[in-house]
């Protein structure tokens, strides 16, 4: 019987270390990493107010937003050195099948969250300065955003459209000035910068400044270009910016759409993809009333063809088809 009794006792403290050890692991604190975009951009604050939607509702996890870009944001995810990203949809699309940026390279391990709001490609001038169409960018000093930004890599693929190159633009007497969208308002705002490009929310809060500051002019795209630029680019579409978005604009701007969302990478567990999406759908008003760019994130903009037609995170699938968006 003493033996019987040592025995139990050994099982009874056996099982409360390993009880007490899975409850260490289960208190161990994640740490997230949110990559982002430049300063004053929509991926911006919606990294920040993410971050403030997920430290405050998940215990023992701590998220903090991180610099980051379009195309930097893929190879970032793909690497490991970013646990949840913001992303563009045809960028997503190119890293996944190697190429535009990534030729050669495929970036096997993204994957979809969801989309947040469509995109649209912009060039904004001076009103009254020579900028009217894109040709006449040739000999003028433009800031398509930092080099590894999806607006830079746009505005390649653009001039290239137009019959131009940077050597070409900085050959005639203009400049490609590779500046942060803080900087390169206040550069245009000093006269420095004819013209700035970016792949952005609508509003974008800087051209509303720049708005409000004198009359801006935002270029519209030939639709011949930007059908041949859609048909051959998975993730682009030909549409508008639609009319009054900005101080003066009182015309849709033809122009190009993309859409913008949430990325992970494969290896992430599925609880953590799957919380994460949780969480930012369902506080998704903190967003909407966060940044005038989320205005419009309902479920058929979450789940838009373009992003279900990238692979999505299993954790992800799961909370969506919880939710019924997804079957």
């Amino acid at each position: 019987m003493q033996q019987r009794n040592k025995l139990l006792g050994a099982l009874v403290a056996g099982g409360l270390a390993i009880a007490a050890s899975a409850a260490v692991a289960q208190d161990k604190p994640k740490f997230w990493n949110l990559a982002g975009g430049g300063s004053a951009g929509s991926w911006y604050v919606g990294g920040a107010i993410i971050s403030e939607i997920v430290n405050s509702n998940l215990k023992n996890v701590r998220l903090t937003p991180q610099p980051g870009g379009g195309v930097v944001n893929m190879r970032s995810l793909q690497s490991g050195k970013a646990d949840f990203a913001f992303m563009f949809t045809s960028t997503s699309a190119q890293a996944l099948a190697g190429e535009g940026p990534f030729k050669g390279k495929p970036l096997d391990k993204v994957r979809a969250i969801m989309a947040l709001s469509p995109m649209y490609v912009h060039l904004v001038v001076r009103a009254d300065g020579p900028i009217k169409t894109y040709g006449d960018i040739a000999a003028r000093k433009i800031s398509p955003g930092k080099r590894g930004f999806t607006g830079a890599e746009t505005f390649l693929q653009l001039i290239r459209e137009h019959g131009m190159s940077v050597e070409s633009i900085e050959g005639k007497g203009g400049r490609v000035l590779w500046l942060d969208y803080a900087d390169a308002t206040e550069n245009m705002r000093d006269g420095l910068v004819d013209g700035l490009f970016s792949t952005s929310a609508v509003p974008h809060s800087s051209y509303t400044e720049l708005g409000s500051a004198f009359p801006i002019r935002i270029v519209p795209l030939e639709q011949k270009v930007m059908e041949g630029f859609a048909k051959k680019t998975p993730g682009w579409a030909v549409g508008a910016i639609p009319p009054n978005s900005y101080p003066g604009q009182t015309q849709a701007v033809p122009t190009l759409v993309d859409a913008m969302g949430l990325a992970t990478h494969a290896d992430l567990p599925e609880e953590d993809a799957y919380q994460f999406t949780k969480l930012v759908w369902e506080h998704r008003k903190r967003l909407i009333e966060g940044y005038p760019a989320y205005k419009d994130l309902t479920a058929e903009v979450a789940m838009n063809e373009a992003v279900k037609s990238l692979p999505m995170h299993p954790g992800a699938t799961r909370y969506w088809r919880e939710a019924g968006l997804l079957k």
